[in-house]
């Protein structure tokens, strides 16, 4: 929830996980619960990812299965409690970077290819 009430950003490129099941993470801008502009920008960012941060709000997920949305809910709450903690003791915190993201994700692929 701290992450959806600030303007903390939040890098998926920390560790394993968080690349494998978070992608991307999109933020929606405060609109009131309930209203027609919320439910608007949640449609118009849900094509570019399947984590939504709603902003003073909270979290939006969704996948192929519950289980799904459980690890990317669990992740993403790990994530954020690192990040935070880490500012908060003023620890460098060693992220990954595009680079190595895309390729864990090409990894991730050709995986399944040698088995």
């Amino acid at each position: 929830m701290l992450a959806a009430c600030s303007g903390v950003p939040i890098r998926t490129d920390l560790f394993s996980e968080s690349m494998a099941h978070l992608n991307n993470i999109v933020r929606v801008p405060y609109s009131h619960a309930g209203s027609k502009e919320l439910a608007g920008e949640v449609a118009i960012r849900a094509k570019d990812s399947q984590v939504l941060i709603l902003d003073n709000h909270g979290v939006v997920v969704w996948g192929k299965s519950l289980d799904e949305c459980l690890i990317k809910t669990e992740t993403l709450e790990l994530l954020c409690h690192m990040q935070v903690a880490a500012a908060s003791a003023g620890i460098a915190l060693n992220y990954l970077g595009k680079e190595v993201v895309a390729d864990f994700r090409r990894h991730l692929k050709n995986i399944g290819e040698n088995v």
